[in-house]
């Protein structure tokens, strides 16, 4: 009886074709339903990315203000003293005695994000 056994465990060796092809199909399955999702989530990356860079802008404003004793700076010492590894571009100028919106848009990927520098922290 001892010796069938292992006879029996000797022949039955990997899996069934159509064990295999049922893994596979629900695999794609799965892969079907994954792939939308990511694709979403690199273009929420670049949106992210270019609001990272108008916090940045935001953040320098504030700071150059406090090195400047008080004073305005322009939105070229402003973004000067920004640095990132993707290229970008503001699209507007300060504005005096108003909050200035800007947008910032990141050369790469054509992503945008807007933020807004308080009135005072930059000249025209």
């Amino acid at each position: 009886m001892n010796k069938k056994f292992n006879i029996k465990k000797q022949v039955q060796k990997g899996f069934t074709l159509i064990e295999l092809v049922v893994v596979i199909v629900i695999l794609g399955i799965l892969a079907a339903a994954a792939v939308p999702q990511f694709s979403s989530i690199t273009s929420q990356a670049e949106a992210a990315v270019a609001d990272g860079i108008v916090g940045a802008v935001l953040s320098a404003a504030v700071i150059q203000f406090g090195v400047n004793s008080g004073t305005a700076s322009s939105i070229g010492a402003i973004t000067a003293a920004v640095t990132s590894s993707e290229a970008f571009t503001i699209a507007e100028t300060c504005l005096a005695d108003q909050d200035d919106a800007i947008t910032v848009t990141v050369t790469s990927t054509s992503a945008t994000g807007t933020g807004t520098i308080p009135a005072g922290l930059c000249i025209p």
